[in-house]
């Protein structure tokens, strides 16, 4: 059952427990049911209302998401990222490379529209990309402080060079659209890279 059927469930249920109180109340005033019947009614009540929120308790436990593990941790981020870069690459290129003509335009401006406002900021889908290639890298960083194991395997997939300048400038800022595609498809590479060799690490500790 849903958590919404269940709070659905629990006001019909305290309904209708309210209601046999109420009769029970004014049984009192009810010439026809005797003292003990009325105490037997209400004890009923108690001892229904009892079960059902025992039971209630119950479906709402079993309702609470897992917690997830590192390794899963790991995964998301992963899928996450590979997820937006693909994105990135079919904003690029709509349809896929086969589809343009790749020497018709180097397509600077497009390719700068994706990754940079006007103003020089970040756009929206560029914004995400860093978000979540930093998620991406922290995960592996938390890994390592619980598999010291993991501590060789390096935590950046960015390569540490930038000439002094951001690392999205100085990788995607004035470039062809095309070789903006192929430096994706690179960065691809690296994750699912680093990605098996954290995985074979994990699945022997």
């Amino acid at each position: 059952m849903s958590p919404k059927g269940i709070l659905i469930t629990f006001a019909v249920v305290s309904l209708l427990l309210i209601g046999i109180m109420f009769l029970a109340v004014d049984g009192r005033n009810n010439p026809v049911l005797d003292d003990h019947t009325i105490t037997k009614i209400i004890e009923q009540g108690k001892e229904r209302e009892k079960e059902f929120l025992d039971s209630l308790k119950s479906a709402v436990s079993s309702q609470e998401p897992k917690k997830f593990t590192f390794d899963e941790a790991f995964n998301n981020s992963t899928e996450n990222l590979l997820t937006h870069i693909k994105s990135l690459q079919e904003t690029l290129f709509p349809g896929g490379l086969a589809a343009h003509d790749l020497g018709e335009s180097p397509k600077i401006t497009e390719n700068n529209a994706v990754f940079f406002k006007q103003n020089g900021e970040y756009t929206k889908q560029a914004t995400q990309f860093i978000a979540k290639l930093d998620a991406f890298e922290n995960t592996i960083r938390a890994l390592q402080k619980t598999f010291p194991k993991l501590n060789s395997i390096k935590a950046e997939v960015r390569e540490e060079y930038t000439g002094g300048l951001d690392w999205l400038d100085y990788n995607y800022r004035d470039f062809p659209a095309v070789a903006s595609h192929a430096k994706l498809s690179l960065l691809k590479e690296a994750i699912k890279n680093k990605q098996e060799a954290v995985i074979t690490v994990l699945l022997r500790k």
